[in-house]
């Protein structure tokens, strides 16, 4: 059975693998993780994406012939947005920065001279994790991903397929771009809220990694800002579990390592504004990458309809 190649983009590094479906649960071959400066030129970039896609599809050799490798099937690749993941170009206003107005996925041919005839794919990192977790966990059922990072991104699935609009589902699929109270979603919900809500109480603007510390160690204005976040999460989300009703909404992202802090007050308000409606299963998932690079492949699958299942597999 063929297999897919996938990569997950993230700010600081670029993860790729060999992913194969069957019956049973999604399996990766070995991963390549290789450090990435957000801040680098186009070139630096796309050449150590470039260097991870061989290193995870070829071995050792890194190498292939100019008919490429065999096995292989297709290429999928989470990115994160801006992008035009239809195109492939980048419309990055952020990290990323020198990849705004570049075609990556011709980048990425020209630097894969073995792997160039592959079909290539991308989509949005949130929502190849959504894909991921329902693939692993969803049983089939509809999903509601949530990455809590630098911001607030998600991803809506319904079997085995990402919703991009319709009936309960976001803009694009991302909740942190709607409107809520006065300013969007992901104004409420990102690490920059965290870091300016700390400012606002302390006067002073650490990391959020500093401010978890200082939570663990009990400091108040670090406890109060890790509520106000779990609070504003939890109010975001429960209007989408009302509309979407997922049976699942899978967590991941790197604040999910803090969630001891905001998980009482997300509870709550999601709780809350349902209504009295059950609460979907909450999972934080140890997934995480494996989830997202599964998510890239099966997108993969989807677009070149590659010869495997079409549906996810029941499995608890």
């Amino acid at each position: 059975m063929s297999e897919l190649l996938a990569l997950d983009v993230g700010g600081s590094h670029v993860t790729a693998a060999r992913v194969r479906f069957g019956t049973q649960e999604p399996a990766l071959g070995p991963s390549v993780r290789l450090h990435v400066d957000e801040h680098a030129p186009a070139d630096g970039l796309l050449d150590t994406f470039a260097r991870a896609a061989l290193m995870a599809a070829d071995g050792p050799s890194v190498g292939g012939s100019a008919e490429g490798i065999p096995g292989l099937a297709a290429i999928g690749i989470g990115m994160p947005g801006p992008f035009d993941y239809e195109q492939g170009v980048g419309r990055f206003t952020g990290k990323f920065l020198a990849l705004n107005g570049v075609n990556v996925g011709a980048g990425l041919r020209a630097r894969l001279p073995a792997l160039a005839r592959l079909p290539l794919s991308f989509l949005n990192d949130a929502a190849a994790f959504a894909v991921g977790e329902a693939a692993l966990h969803g049983e089939g059922n509809r999903t509601l991903g949530v990455t809590l990072g630098t911001g607030l991104g998600s991803g809506f699935v319904e079997a085995g397929r990402v919703q991009m609009g319709g009936q309960g589902v976001a803009r694009e699929g991302q909740i942190g771009w709607e409107p809520y109270l006065d300013a969007t979603a992901e104004d409420y919900v990102s690490t920059r809220r965290l870091t300016s809500d700390y400012a606002a109480l302390s006067g002073k603007r650490l990391r959020p990694v500093e401010i978890s510390v200082r939570a663990q160690a009990g400091e108040a204005h670090a406890r109060a800002v890790f509520a106000a976040y779990g609070h504003h999460l939890g109010a975001v989300l429960a209007g989408w579990v009302l509309a979407f009703s997922p049976g699942r909404v899978a967590f991941g992202g790197n604040l999910c390592a803090a969630r001891g802090f905001f998980l009482s007050e997300l509870n709550a308000a999601l709780d809350g504004g349902l209504g009295g409606q059950a609460l979907p299963d909450l999972a934080f998932s140890p997934d995480g990458e494996r989830a997202a690079l599964i998510g890239a492949a099966w997108n993969a699958r989807l677009t070149v309809k590659a010869p495997l299942q079409t549906t996810f597999s029941a499995r608890r």
